[in-house]
């Protein structure tokens, strides 16, 4: 049950700042398409999501949406590559954390957990996703480093990424971000994932819009 509701919150939460025109490709004829191939990251550019204020780093040459809580982007529709910016207000955090009986003091620690663990796991049938590193500081936050198989919206062939993820819990909300690339190009791109995810905050002294 808690892999259940995990994995239903990261997609309510991936959708929301999805636009709506970004829907899935028809994959119905079975044709094994492979993915599209995920741009290298060369350079990275700063920009700010409006509706949140967030501020953050993207490669540029990766397409960027945006919707009222969050951003994300990818070097294409059909690559399996990712990388996702989201705020959630204490308020939505403490209805989550009414799932599991949490108390509101707790909501955004157990926001942050849920939202890890849902990272944990695979999209289709694979390798067994493999945790490589996780840090969980007192106050909840937490940074994941984790192997998982999944499938592009364009292609049914199973691909292995590699995912660097952190949640920032803060005294109006949380922070989530992660970035996903081909497991075979991770090593070439880590320090780019890292600095991306982590550039992922409000200014000094702001708090969301």
């Amino acid at each position: 049950m808690f892999r259940q509701i995990a994995a239903f919150l990261l997609s309510v939460l991936v959708l929301t700042v999805v636009p709506v025109g970004s829907v899935m490709a028809d994959t119905s004829t079975g044709v094994e398409a492979p993915p599209d191939p995920s741009l290298p990251i060369a350079e990275l550019m700063s920009f700010q999501h409006e509706p949140t204020g967030l501020v953050a780093v993207r490669p540029t040459n990766w397409q960027l949406d945006s919707g009222p809580d969050g951003f994300t982007a990818s070097s294409s529709l059909g690559a399996p590559d990712d990388f996702v910016g989201v705020f959630i207000s204490r308020e939505r955090a403490e209805t989550i954390a009414e799932t599991y009986n949490a108390p509101a003091v707790c909501a955004c620690r157990v926001v942050s957990v849920v939202l890890l663990e849902s990272l944990k796991r695979n999209e289709v049938d694979g390798p067994q996703p493999e945790t490589i590193d996780q840090v969980i500081a007192d106050d909840g936050s937490g940074t994941l480093v984790v192997a998982t198989t999944t499938v592009t919206p364009t292609s049914r062939v199973p691909v292995r990424v590699m995912t660097y993820a952190r949640t920032t819990v803060r005294p109006d909300g949380l922070i989530f971000a992660y970035a996903s690339v081909p497991a075979d190009q991770f090593g070439a791109e880590e320090d780019f994932l890292r600095k991306m995810v982590d550039s992922v905050a409000l200014p000094p002294g702001e708090t969301a819009r």
